[in-house]
């Protein structure tokens, strides 16, 4: 039993080393306001952006970013 919660951690510990993570990048200047929901439209690739938005990525915009 312990041998074999020894194998489990080790197996587990080598695992999440070699896991991959997507890396975040800022979109130009960013938002700025308060962002309450965002959905994305796959089928488009376009990221929606709503909430009390100012400013997205240097350009004014009104509560909705796209």
């Amino acid at each position: 039993m312990k041998y074999s919660l020894v194998i489990f951690t080790v197996i587990f510990t080598l695992s999440a080393l070699s896991a991959f993570a997507q890396v975040w990048r800022p979109l130009d200047e960013g938002i700025n306001g308060y962002v309450h929901a965002m959905c994305i439209d796959s089928q488009s690739n376009n990221l929606y952006i709503g909430g009390l938005i100012f400013n997205a990525g240097g350009i004014p915009v009104q509560n909705l970013a796209i």
